[in-house]
Parts: structure tokens; C-alpha cells; sequence
């Protein structure tokens, strides 16, 4: 059996490369890093499996809004919009709770269970909390944020498609807003 192409097998607890096989030449696609894990990432995932803790529901709904959007061997943008679009508001209200002032948690449940939708939660709510509106803060984010909360509507009540390339880019977003989301709560 032939190997085909250059591939490496790695080990970051292990100081040498495990694998380096080479092959004939060959042409392959190669896929956004977006959907790659970082070592940060792996390392708290193997962590927290070493722990016993299950991945958060906001963290598994992204995962599978990335897959269903881009690698599912049947790509299914409505069912991406939705995944992305309960993942951000999940996470996006675990962050409010995390990032306020504990002062009266019963008040920011009421706020929070009022506010029904991912748009309206990164306007006020998080104004609240960090300060200014995501509008101000990262006008584009807020933009594509606005558009999920669109998308999602018209899957739930209307049973619209969506295209593909367009699921990926706001999974791909719903991505960046996590990523804000953290760095909000590490500031």
C-alpha cells in the first residue's frame, strides 16, 4: 500500500512527531482552520473530560451548526441556522449572568426572560453589562447577529431555505461571537 500525500501524526505530550510519511504528489481542498480546534481548546476539552463535565449545550449546538453548514455529507442550512442561533443566545445569556454584578440575579432572570431574541439581548442586556450595545461595539458581529435572529424566524414560522454559503459564514460568526464573548469575561 502506497501512502499517499505528506501527513504528520502528533502527539503534544510527546516531544518528537509520532508519524511523517511522504507520498506522490497530489492535489487536495483544504478547509477553513475556522472549524480547527486550537491546543487552548483541546486542552480544556481534555480537561474537562478527565473531570467528568459533559461540553456545555451552547458549545455542542455551534459545533453542530459548523458540521451541518460545511462538512455534513448532507448540508442542511436550516437546521445550521438554528443550532447557531439557539447557541448564541445560550451562551450569550450564560455570559450576561457570568459578566454582571450579582447584586440582584432575580432582576437579570427577569430581563433575560423577557428579551426573546439574539438581537435584542446584544443590545441592551449587554449594554448593561459591558457597558455599550454590541451595535457600537462591533457593528459587523451585530450585523450578522441580526441576521441569524432573521434566518431562525423564517425557518421557525415559514419554513424558508437557506442557502449554504450563507449558514457557514453566520456559524462562522456565531464562532467569532463566542470568542468575544470569552474575552469579555477574561477582561
Amino acid at each position: 500500500m502506497e501512502q499517499y500525500g505528506r501527513s504528520y501524526l502528533l502527539d503534544p505530550n510527546v516531544p518528537d512527531d509520532i508519524m511523517l510519511a511522504y507520498g506522490p504528489e497530489q492535489s487536495v481542498t483544504i478547509r477553513s482552520g475556522l472549524t480547527a480546534l486550537s491546543m487552548v481548546e483541546l486542552s480544556t476539552i481534555e480537561d474537562d473530560l478527565a473531570e467528568g463535565r459533559e461540553p456545555g449545550i451552547a458549545e455542542t449546538l455551534l459545533s453542530d451548526a459548523l458540521f451541518l453548514s460545511q462538512e455534513a455529507e448532507v448540508i442542511d442550512g436550516q437546521r445550521a441556522i438554528l443550532s447557531v442561533a439557539s447557541a448564541c443566545e445560550i451562551k450569550t445569556k450564560a455570559t450576561l449572568r457570568q459578566g454582571s454584578d450579582a447584586g440582584n440575579p432575580m432582576l437579570l432572570d427577569l430581563v433575560l426572560g423577557r428579551v426573546s431574541n439574539l438581537a435584542g439581548l446584544l443590545n441592551q442586556p449587554y449594554a448593561a453589562v459591558f457597558g455599550r450595545p454590541l451595535s457600537q461595539e462591533d457593528s459587523d458581529l451585530f450585523k450578522k447577529m441580526q441576521r441569524i435572529t432573521k434566518l431562525r424566524d423564517l425557518v421557525i414560522h415559514r419554513g424558508e431555505s437557506v442557502d449554504r454559503t450563507e449558514a457557514w459564514q453566520l456559524a462562522v460568526a456565531g464562532r467569532q461571537l463566542f470568542e468575544l464573548l470569552s474575552r469579555k469575561l477574561q477582561a
